[in-house]
């Protein structure tokens, strides 16, 4: 109880605004826990599969792909796009550690103009130790639009195509329906659901679009 306390504490002193676990939901013993320390329940994460992914979709550049000298204005549109989707929200440090530990990149879709309209930080990395990779796990995922969702992630289907990695996960949290609807539309199955508890009074913010972000390490 006194690490979570002061865990809490840590992140509340350093401005955090949102303040959350996730957790399995049928681990009633955790639930109840988290919620004796003012954690409340919220929406499902569920991780969708969908193997043998397509080379489909649009064309795209990957921040991996952009040279150290433009790449800290290309992570300003990502900052710039995400906040508008929802305030404050900002994965640039992932995105940079992700480059830099060479554990998967991010997919940028762009429109004729070359304005940023979406963008997917995907893994790549095993999960266990000595493992090959196996698949292409997007882990955050900013668009204005459904629509736009669907076409980026059509983007990461040919990224993992001409990788040779045959399984493309998302973690979609519940609260994101429609963006649900469409991979299961689109063949993907559900896979794992983990329960998004938050603190009292650090709720996440609202959504203005499709947000989807990864809690574990």
């Amino acid at each position: 109880r006194q690490g979570v306390r002061s865990g809490g504490e840590w992140l509340q002193a350093q401005g955090g605004r949102t303040i959350g676990l996730e957790t399995m939901p049928r681990t009633i013993e955790n639930i109840g826990f988290y919620a004796g320390l003012g954690f409340l329940p919220g929406h499902l994460t569920i991780t969708l599969q969908r193997r043998d992914p397509r080379r489909r979709g649009p064309l795209t550049t990957r921040l991996g792909e952009v040279e150290s000298a433009r790449r800290t204005a290309v992570l300003a549109e990502c900052r710039a796009l995400s906040s508008q989707v929802a305030a404050g929200v900002d994965f640039t440090r992932e995105m940079v550690l992700t480059i830099d530990l060479r554990l998967g990149d991010a997919t940028l879709l762009r429109s004729t103009d070359g304005t940023l309209r979406a963008f997917a930080l995907w893994h790549t990395a095993p999960l266990a130790q000595g493992r090959p990779p196996e698949e292409v796990r997007v882990l955050k995922l900013v668009a204005p639009d459904t629509e736009t969702a669907g076409e980026l992630l059509a983007a990461v289907e040919r990224e993992a195509a001409a990788i040779g990695l045959p399984v493309v996960s998302v973690r979609c949290q519940g609260a994101q329906q429609s963006l649900f609807a469409l991979l299961v539309a689109e063949e993907y199955r559900v896979h794992w659901t983990d329960l998004r508890l938050t603190y009292t009074g650090h709720a996440e913010p609202p959504v203005q679009g499709v947000l989807l972000s990864n809690w574990e390490i």
